[in-house]
């Protein structure tokens, strides 16, 4: 009815408003990009920025940001300092490792557990570590809130241990300016580590979702690797060794994709794009040859022409 839509409306369209202004932030962020890439802040600049980002919002709604809603300016400003110091600090140590010992350099991989598990929290940590020169993120484990870093010129406990210290420390800053009461709390608590992981209950409890998935996986991957050996032995034809061998390829790309999975990581994508691949075209070349193989190809192939009269029993027809 025109009463109901209208209502309808007239809730939906505060909802939106109100969505639309909770991500203030990100409206910030895209008006000072718009300054930036006109190298001019005048207020009519900002103000055409802003029109531009509530536009983009409107038509092109993306979803909510995870903000606490607190703002504290002085350590902000703090943070801010510290990072500027921490790039310039650290631009001016890897241009002397660079320089002084060349390939020599060594680097490691550090994980780093942070205290908050705030996806906005996570991302601003990593984005911080990653412009100082000398570490980049290689990886990011939003479970346990765990970053992995590959490190320059950490070759001893004391280094690694070092990093974490300067990563946490990161992670205070960014929560003092930013962060929930929550993440405050665990700062206030955890001053220069992360909290202990929480220990799963003793005793017998059920067996998690993904480890039975995995043992179950892993099961049937055997099960077709076994059989598939067993026909490429037995066979008895090409095309069922061809086959089956096609089969195996399948089996080691899912071991690859389930170990990927177990581990989270990407590393062996190419490889299973790799043994598909070659599964494809080996297939395709095992088929075409056995298709040119049989020995009454060709006499088909004559029977298809109209008018040829060379075709099995051709002679005894006239």
């Amino acid at each position: 009815m025109p009463g109901s839509d209208s209502a309808r409306r007239g809730v939906v369209r505060p909802d939106r408003i109100r969505g639309i202004v909770a991500q203030w932030p990100l409206i910030l962020v895209m008006v000072a990009v718009w300054c930036a890439l006109w190298q001019d802040f005048a207020p009519h600049v900002a103000l055409t920025g802003l029109a531009f980002a509530l536009l983009i919002i409107g038509l092109f709604p993306m979803p909510d940001i995870p903000f606490s809603g607190r703002l504290n300016p002085w350590w902000s400003l703090v943070f801010t300092v510290r990072f500027l110091v921490d790039v310039v600090r650290a631009s001016v140590n890897v241009t002397g490792t660079v320089l002084l010992r060349g390939r020599r350099a060594r680097g490691s991989i550090v994980g780093v557990p942070l205290r908050s598990h705030d996806d906005l929290i996570i991302t601003l940590v990593s984005h911080a570590l990653a412009l100082v020169p000398g570490s980049i993120v290689l990886d990011v484990d939003r479970v346990r809130s765990v970053l992995y870093l590959h490190v320059l010129d950490a070759t001893t406990d004391e280094d690694v241990a070092g990093f974490r210290a300067k990563a946490l420390d990161v992670e205070a800053g960014i929560i003092r300016a930013v962060g929930t009461r929550e993440d405050l709390e665990l700062v206030r608590r955890f001053p220069s580590s992360a909290p202990p992981a929480a220990r799963p209950p003793e005793g017998g409890g059920l067996m998690d979702p993904m480890d039975l998935a995995t043992w179950a996986g892993g099961a049937l991957l055997v099960v077709g690797a076994v059989g598939a050996l067993y026909r490429i032995v037995r066979g008895p034809s090409l095309l069922d060794r061809a086959v089956a061998t096609d089969v195996l390829l399948v089996v080691f790309s899912g071991m690859l994709v389930l170990e990927m999975a177990v581990h989270r990581h990407t590393h062996h994508v190419v490889l299973v794009v790799l043994a598909a691949a070659v599964g494809f075209v080996g297939s395709v070349t095992v088929a075409r040859f056995a298709e040119d193989r049989r020995p009454d190809h060709s006499l088909e192939d004559q029977a298809r022409v109209p008018g040829t009269t060379d075709v099995p029993g051709g002679e005894e027809g006239r």
